[in-house]
């Protein structure tokens, strides 16, 4: 008294299985079939072929593999390792820090050469005063001397006034004495 629509599948105690039959019109008819001989990935598949296919690297998506050089490799990138590249990043700081500390030590350097070299001058110039001056005694003590001498000549008779004028000369000429 149950046979009505014999599309429909039934339960042994004659029940309708629909929503089996509606999952399977939703699924292509080849769903189930094995494709050219394939399997999928195996233990005798996985040995025998490499786990980086090269015909389908377009179509992975980044983080595929869990080993990123592997990933890199399938996708047909460059592997950069972060660690690496931080380690670049931070020589190339670095650098840039050295440069900029040993351009700021080199204008110090000259900076404090420029200076030691204007005391130097200031130096050099007192130096060459106090030449100037003994220069300028030393002329001043010649012309006595030549007065004295001038002098002497013309008085030649007395003896024990020239002992007296060449001690005080004497005090002239030896520059060594401090005078006090």
């Amino acid at each position: 008294s149950k046979s009505g629509s014999g599309s429909k599948s039934r339960t042994p105690a004659g029940g309708s299985i629909k929503h089996l039959q509606e999952a399977d019109e939703g699924l292509p008819s080849d769903f189930f079939d094995k494709k050219g001989g394939k399997t999928e990935a195996g233990p005798s598949a996985k040995g025998s072929e490499d786990p980086t296919p090269m015909e389908d690297s377009t179509s992975l998506p980044e983080g595929f593999f869990d080993d990123p050089i592997q990933d890199a490799k399938a996708r047909g990138i460059e592997y950069k390792d972060p660690a690496e590249e931080e380690w670049e990043a931070f020589k190339k700081e670095i650098s840039a820090e050295v440069a900029a500390a040993d351009e700021a030590q080199a204008e110090g350097e000259l900076q404090d050469t420029e200076e030691r070299q204007l005391d130097e001058i200031e130096e050099q110039m007192q130096a060459w005063s106090r030449v100037r001056d003994a220069e300028i005694k030393k002329d001043q003590v010649d012309e006595k001397l030549k007065i004295v001498k001038s002098s002497k000549k013309e008085d030649d008779s007395g003896d024990s006034d020239m002992d007296d004028d060449n001690m005080d000369m004497d005090e002239f000429l030896d520059w060594r004495l401090k005078k006090s």
